[in-house]
């Protein structure tokens, strides 16, 4: 039988500032844009702000 999974929000436990920034610092290490505007997007999500970023422009 094949294992159900449940969806994980990384926004949902972004909520002190410390871990904010290591969440946001992890991505710029990877140097990734996409990864990098996922990271800037989700941590606006768990400050409660709808934004979408286009890591190509």
């Amino acid at each position: 039988m094949a294992a159900e999974l449940t969806h994980f929000d990384t926004a949902a436990h972004l909520n002190e500032p410390e871990d904010q920034t290591e969440f946001l610092a992890a991505a710029l290490r990877t140097g990734d844009p996409q990864a990098i505007a996922a990271a800037i997007e989700t941590v606006a999500r768990a400050l409660g702000i709808s934004l979408r970023i286009d890591p190509s422009a």
